[in-house]
């Protein structure tokens, strides 16, 4: 009676401890995505300052990765080895399609048409503008997340500005009642 147990204990086990596994892999990768993301502005801002000069993509990225986060820079890497040793375009969309990030493929077709020689700059200061307007409602849906500790302290600094003003007005109140023989 005692091995059935032990066995099932040791299959529900496995199960669990491979969905945490799975669990945390998603969470890692949501990380990566929401630090790649935070530097998709940074990243379009820079193109378009460097495609005023040069059109070339392989020295961009090459100087970008310089300055790139980690998460985006091992990115860049493969980015840049692929370009080098074949096409611009098949590059772009495998690197589009390893990060599989909404804003990312509007950019990767966008630097499609630069390689083909279309000047893409109006895209990119539109491309700008809503990733900039993207980040700024994520970052407001993080804020409405932790209202509750707000809320809190918020609720504190008012309870001790009120005892700020009250106290020395008791005690006003108190010494004048006291000279006048309450």
């Amino acid at each position: 009676m005692g091995i059935p147990w032990l066995s099932l204990l040791t299959v529900v086990t496995s199960v669990i401890a491979y969905f945490r596994s799975i669990q945390d892999l998603r969470q890692k990768v949501q990380k990566t995505n929401r630090r790649i993301e935070a530097e998709l502005p940074r990243l379009v801002e820079s193109l378009i300052y460097s495609l005023q000069d040069n059109r070339d993509l392989i020295s961009f990225f090459e100087n970008y990765r310089k300055v790139a986060g980690i998460s985006l820079g091992r990115e860049h890497d493969k980015l840049i080895l692929q370009m080098k040793i074949g096409n611009h375009e098949l590059a772009l969309r495998q690197f589009e399609a390893r990060l599989a990030i909404p804003q990312l493929s509007a950019l990767v077709s966008i630097l499609c048409g630069v390689h083909q020689g279309v000047d893409q700059k109006t895209s990119l200061l539109i491309l700008e503008q809503d990733i900039r307007t993207k980040q700024r409602e994520t970052m407001r849906r993080e804020m409405e997340k932790r209202p509750g500790r707000i809320k809190a302290a918020s609720f504190i600094l008012t309870v001790l500005m009120i005892l700020m003003f009250m106290v020395p007005l008791v005690l006003m109140i108190l010494g004048n009642l006291k000279t006048a023989g309450f």
